[in-house]
């Protein structure tokens, strides 16, 4: 769970904390987000379609903007969340074959962005915090490859991803799940997974971008002894997926 300069985040969302012997309760109310892809010499800010679309080969750096509203008994905000600023952390994200050069370039210019000396988190594919997870509300995914280095919204991958794709169900909390790539094939599934698979066009054969204008079929595919909770956090998925 998250705690950024002394002030509890927890998942992201709302939740409840003991402060000066006082059971609270809190809310984190979100901003708009900003996404930059980085290579090795440059950044490239990418457009709202392409956020939580990240790569395995990849870096990105993630702004948030978030207030932390506490509230009464009454439901309503209390006195003291009236003085609540915006704050912000950037988050640079690491995929699991990305570059050491660039990540190293990630951390130089996530310097460089934060303005406002806001806290930096380093985050590594496969151990995100449930408050990042949550900025994408259930349209996170990890995609096997690369981002084309021009690519700001609908990006291509090296090599080139068959137009069935195979996802793992990652996550227990539905506003938390993310789909993590993995390679079509038989072998890939397993009987404790829950798995998407999605059949695209032409239009989208070469593309990693999870676009449902560009979506044929999608299947839920349940292992044996998947669990309820990851069932519920497939289904979530595919209903935002259905909206993209």
């Amino acid at each position: 769970l998250l705690t950024l300069e002394g002030r509890f985040i927890g998942r992201g969302g709302e939740g409840c904390r003991y402060e000066d012997g006082i059971m609270r309760r809190f809310s984190v109310q979100s901003g708009p987000i900003r996404v930059w892809h980085i290579s090795e010499f440059m950044r490239t800010e990418l457009s709202a379609s392409s956020h939580g679309q990240f790569h395995q080969g990849d870096t990105y750096v993630i702004r948030w903007p978030f207030k932390v509203i506490y509230v009464g008994l009454r439901d309503i905000p209390s006195r003291a969340s009236d003085a609540s600023r915006e704050q912000c952390v950037y988050f640079f994200w690491h995929g699991s074959q990305s570059k050491i050069t660039e990540k190293g370039a990630s951390a130089v210019m996530t310097i460089e962005l934060d303005e406002e000396r806001c806290p930096q988190i380093r985050v590594t594919e496969g151990k995100e915090p449930p408050a990042f997870c949550r900025l994408f509300d259930g349209r996170m995914a990890v995609h096997m490859g690369r981002r084309l280095m021009n690519s700001t919204s609908s990006p291509t991958v090296i090599p080139n991803t068959p137009r069935v794709r195979l996802f793992l169900v990652r996550g227990e909390v539905p506003s938390e799940g993310y789909l993590l790539e993995v390679p079509a094939q038989l072998s890939s599934l397993r009987s404790q997974g829950v798995f998407l698979a999605l059949q695209y066009g032409n239009g989208n054969e070469n593309g990693s971008h999870l676009s449902g204008s560009m979506l044929q079929k999608a299947w839920i595919w349940c292992g044996l002894v998947a669990s309820e909770t990851c069932k519920r956090v497939a289904r979530y998925i595919m209903d935002r997926l259905k909206d993209r």
